[in-house]
């Protein structure tokens, strides 16, 4: 009986002991749990079209087709509803503002009008702008919820994907060492 019992208890300590093992993997921060897809190139994808987009003078829409043309390329998920996005919303001015990568932005599960309203009241930083009213773009680039950043490489290569909002930390130690290096222009020589 007592042998009957202890083996009962088998299938819960195993389940605890993977969910022990997976948080010991990704430490005190979940937002390090990594990607299967980061080195691999990106998944073909076609984000819904974002009438609103041509407000703010961008594209209403972009697939996995506009990468992998020699120039980096940043993935911002967000939605309007989202506090953190907000948060994280002057690093992408300033990811804007340097213009070493393309900026797209994909609006997830998010009220179209809402994301309009937003993007005008935050400064829209986009070079692009897509919908994903339903959530599929966001789980073919294996997106959880927002905001998301994927970073990918001028060969259409998945190079990070960070979960949670971007910080000063996340941006100087990531972020901006994976953008090519600013090129300078000479200054014009006086006559």
């Amino acid at each position: 009986m007592k042998r009957r019992s202890w083996l009962g208890w088998l299938p819960v300590a195993l389940s605890l002991s993977f969910v022990l093992i997976f948080l010991l993997s990704i430490g005190d921060d979940p937002d390090r749990a990594a990607s299967p897809l980061v080195n691999k190139a990106l998944a073909s994808f076609s984000t819904e079209d974002f009438n609103q987009a041509a407000d703010f003078g961008v594209p209403g829409r972009f697939s996995s087709r506009d990468f992998g043309h020699g120039r980096v390329g940043i993935i911002n998920v967000f939605a309007s509803w989202c506090p953190p996005c907000r948060e994280e919303h002057p690093w992408l001015i300033d990811l804007a503002r340097d213009g070493r990568a393309a900026l797209y932005g994909l609006v997830y599960k998010d009220n179209p009008e809402a994301a309009h309203a937003y993007l005008t009241e935050a400064q829209n930083p986009f070079t692009a702008l897509g919908l994903d009213a339903k959530g599929r773009v966001g789980l073919t680039l294996g997106v959880f919820g927002v905001p998301e950043t994927l970073v990918v490489d001028g060969a259409g290569r998945l190079l990070y994907h960070h979960r949670g909002p971007l910080t000063g930390a996340v941006m100087r130690e990531v972020i901006w060492p994976l953008l090519p290096p600013k090129v300078h222009s000479p200054r014009a020589s006086p006559q």
